[in-house]
């Protein structure tokens, strides 16, 4: 299934992590999930370079398999998701499932050399459908690892993805998460930082503040309002 993906990705300091677990543990719906992803590109990093990014990751008992495009704005991205069977083991990629989505399609058709396994994660989400007004939310507190070429990187972040409605309730949600619990705005997502780990580099984070992200959260709420947003 291909859709847009938008969410607030944010970042949560060490001193916020136990209070942030526990309000969202207290939350209606409140379930973990255990997932391992890997990911794949060419040896020339043709995929990355472009923008994209493809992924097989087991999600409990059941394997998805996404193709994610270049960002659209700071929030979202085109992405495709094709569920797998249920597998003990990793299932082979299967490029064929991407053929609904042309641009993803043409963009893997076009590829010079094989894929092969480029990094993986390992994350603990604990996930809450979240209905406000006019608007649903699915929140992820994500928490683990990133592994490339014998190294890692933690994970602790938390996602706000957009599902349904106004975007409005969402800012509203990201602020008041800021203001409270002192969480930063990650530009940085796992596959740009997996990339680069799987090069022996490591994504620099950007230097954010609590106010400079509400900076950002007011930009996209003012962009939200523009007849041409």
């Amino acid at each position: 299934m291909s859709h847009r993906e938008l969410e607030i990705r944010l970042n949560v300091p060490d001193a916020a992590l136990g209070a942030v677990w526990a309000w969202l543990l207290e939350l209606p719906g409140a379930f973990s999930l255990p997932m391992a992803a890997t990911y794949f590109d060419t040896e020339a990093s043709e995929l990355a370079q472009a923008g994209w990014g493809l992924r097989l990751r087991r999600e409990g008992e059941l394997w998805v398999q996404t193709l994610k495009g270049p960002a659209l704005d700071d929030l979202s991205r085109p992405e495709h998701e094709v569920p797998r069977e249920v597998s003990a083991g990793r299932p082979a990629l299967d490029l064929a499932l991407h053929h609904d989505f042309a641009l993803g399609a043409a963009v893997l058709a076009g590829l010079r050399r094989p894929l092969i396994p480029t990094f993986s994660t390992e994350i603990e989400r604990l996930r809450v459908p979240l209905p406000l007004v006019d608007c649903a939310v699915e929140m992820a507190l994500d928490l683990g690892q990133i592994h490339a070429g014998g190294r890692s990187l933690r994970v602790q972040e938390l996602e706000l993805e957009w599902k349904a409605g106004e975007l409005g309730p969402l800012l509203d949600l990201a602020e008041a998460l800021v203001r409270q619990h002192g969480l930063l705005w990650e530009p940085r997502t796992k596959a740009a930082r997996g990339h680069a780990l799987s090069h022996g580099r490591v994504l620099a984070a950007p230097e954010a503040d609590v106010e400079s992200t509400l900076t950002l959260l007011q930009h996209w709420r003012e962009q939200a309002r523009s007849p041409d947003a």
